[in-house]
């Protein structure tokens, strides 16, 4: 039996069993002694086998914890954590919600919070907006009215057979890249633009225990080499990379809608047919960008803004973790310290 408790502004979670309290403990993950410190909610409290998920709130952030009620008691801060600051779903032993990726929702599973494969859908509006409705099969992603109303995309979710078979897949942007350019190998920053764009479907899981100086997609990066072509006088190849990126965004017609998982694929084919339509469907949203010089109204991106306590452009960033293409080009743009990309209105 778990129950929560509020003490002042701060939520406590118990657990009790045989007669006796097994677990009594602060669910705050920030410091409650600093001043501006506006407390701490639950949202959501669930058991999922041993473990307890819990949603908590605190200040402008959302952490999704995964609690050992045995572990718990001896180390406070040794749970499992997301953090998870815009919209959010639980479906059984599936959680999904909207991170900094643009025109995806990131999934992991429960208890163990390891990822699984994005769900693609239409468009880049602002991530602060997106809501998520839906249930145990499927969700519809929406916007509120302020933000244009409706719903964008009604997305299925994996099947119980599709979420326990489902591992990473080798190669997988190479396959990306074959299934895109079947007859020849990617022209130009073909392949660069499929690194940046497909880069959620081969990372691991970095939200993991992660607070507030989360890694920043590269989901950006074609817009920001396009800029520094573009500086350098190189305007036949800022303008090969938007012919590129408008090639890729053609093998996908912008009012097809995003369906999500189809039951009748396998893991395997599933990671790979959704990664192809992210790759198409984003290259139209960066292609407008590197027109206009300007984000998509309520974005932003920090990926060359130096690390907390750091100078160093691009110190958010793990190059490490991108793959060779992606890279190198983060390397040398970083080396120029870019400045941050304009936001829309």
């Amino acid at each position: 039996m778990a129950w929560i408790e509020s003490r002042d502004d701060v939520a406590h979670l118990l657990v009790a069993g045989q007669g006796r309290i097994l677990l009594s403990r602060s669910l705050a993950r920030t410091d409650t002694r600093d001043f501006g410190y506006e407390g701490c909610s639950v949202e959501h409290l669930s058991w999922c086998g041993k473990h307890l998920i819990v949603v908590t709130r605190e200040l402008m952030y959302v952490f999704l914890l995964c609690v050992d009620p045995e572990l718990g008691k001896v180390d406070p801060q040794g749970d499992e954590c997301l953090c998870v600051r815009n919209a959010w779903r639980i479906e059984r032993d599936l959680l999904v919600w909207v991170d900094y990726d643009p025109g995806m929702l990131c999934t992991a599973v429960l208890p163990s919070l390891e990822a699984r494969p994005p769900l693609p859908f239409r468009g880049a509006p602002a991530s602060g907006n997106i809501q998520l409705r839906g249930d145990e099969t499927c969700l519809r992603v929406t916007l509120p009215d302020h933000a244009g109303g409706g719903t964008i995309d009604t997305l299925a979710l994996p099947t119980d057979r599709q979420r326990a078979e489902c591992a990473p897949v080798e190669d997988l942007l190479d396959i990306v890249e074959r299934r895109l350019f079947p007859a020849a190998g990617a022209p130009g920053d073909a392949r660069f633009a499929i690194e940046a764009v497909a880069h959620p479907f081969v990372r691991g899981a970095p939200q993991r225990r992660r607070r507030w100086c989360w890694p920043p997609p590269p989901a950006w990066m074609p817009v920001y080499w396009h800029r520094y072509l573009t500086s350098k006088g190189r305007t036949s190849e800022a303008g090969q990379l938007v012919e590129v990126l408008d090639a890729l965004a053609a093998l996908l017609p912008e009012s097809e809608p995003e369906h999500g998982w189809d039951p009748g694929w396998t893991a395997r084919e599933g990671q790979i047919e959704l990664a192809v339509r992210h790759v198409c469907r984003q290259s139209r949203v960066l292609a407008g960008v590197c027109r206009s010089g300007v984000l998509p109204p309520g974005w932003w991106c920090l990926l060359f803004d130096p690390a907390p306590k750091s100078t160093v452009a691009g110190s958010r960033a793990d190059p490490s973790a991108f793959p060779p293409t992606l890279r190198g080009k983060f390397e040398l743009l970083a080396q120029t310290e870019p400045e941050r990309l304009p936001r829309g209105p």
